[in-house]
């Protein structure tokens, strides 16, 4: 029998150095990761990859595509809609954030977060469902 892969998580952020610090810290507790710049070029990759992510992990302020506007199209789409997803943040409350709660993001993250924490997160939302 062969093992399952490890849990894809889906980094989206606009900040490449952001992605790297949790691309790094994420790969050393286990994950398998892919990093995009945008919600639209997440939106690409889930649609193009042969695997999809177990976890979308995105930046709540980013250029293009609304974060709230990504996670509802994953909730509305029957082939996505299992995709977990996490949104982290440096604001602790607000609109946006009512919003994304509201779409069905699995967890709202503050920045600045540890990998080890955002590891953690993941992990717990990975058993919700």
């Amino acid at each position: 029998m062969t093992p399952a892969p490890p849990p894809l998580v889906l980094l989206v952020d606009d900040d490449a150095d952001s992605r790297e610090l949790y691309a790094i810290g994420l790969q050393l507790f286990g994950f398998e990761l892919a990093e995009v710049d945008s919600a639209d070029a997440a939106l690409l990759f889930i649609q193009d990859a042969p695997r999809g992510p177990d976890v979308v992990v995105t930046d709540l302020t980013m250029p293009g595509l609304p974060t709230v506007e990504l996670i509802q199209k994953l909730r509305s789409d029957p082939r996505t809609r299992m995709i977990h997803t996490i949104v982290l943040t440096g604001m602790t409350h607000g609109q946006r954030l009512d919003a994304v709660r509201t779409a069905g993001c699995d967890a709202v993250v503050t920045k600045p977060c540890l990998a080890e924490d955002l590891a953690q997160h993941i992990h717990t939302v990975l058993g919700s469902r």
